[in-house]
């Protein structure tokens, strides 16, 4: 978030949401993993 505050045109904006993306796909990857390894055998893929 803190690119947002250095952005002052258009596509500085673009940019930024482009690195939100992309840290949110990489993030959401490891979530889902992580969740999945802490879940108990009969719990997990609910």
């Amino acid at each position: 978030m803190a690119l947002t505050g250095l952005a002052s045109t258009a596509g500085e904006f673009v940019l930024t949401v482009v690195v939100w993306t992309a840290g949110e796909v990489c993030v959401c990857g490891v979530v889902g993993a992580v969740a999945a390894d802490l879940a108990p055998a009969g719990a997990q893929g609910r």
